[in-house]
């Protein structure tokens, strides 16, 4: 099932963090479509939740020093 989160992503400051994040989550199985926003520090993410979840999302993302809120 494809299903859209937004995600609360606050160390993302620059263009870089917000290349970063996009790189490291399209690299997942599961990730359709990711759009960075810098100035509310969102992440939209699509996904196929029956390939992925959210914890995984958030592992991948925290070890490039990205946590999600």
């Amino acid at each position: 099932m494809i299903q859209e989160e937004v995600f609360k992503v606050k160390n993302m400051k620059c263009t870089g963090c917000s290349e970063t994040i996009t790189k490291t989550l399209n690299n997942l199985k599961g990730i359709k479509s990711v759009e960075t926003n810098l100035d509310s520090k969102d992440v939209k993410i699509s996904m196929d939740t029956s390939q992925i979840t959210k914890k995984e999302i958030d592992i991948a993302l925290k070890q490039k020093g990205y946590p999600i809120s």
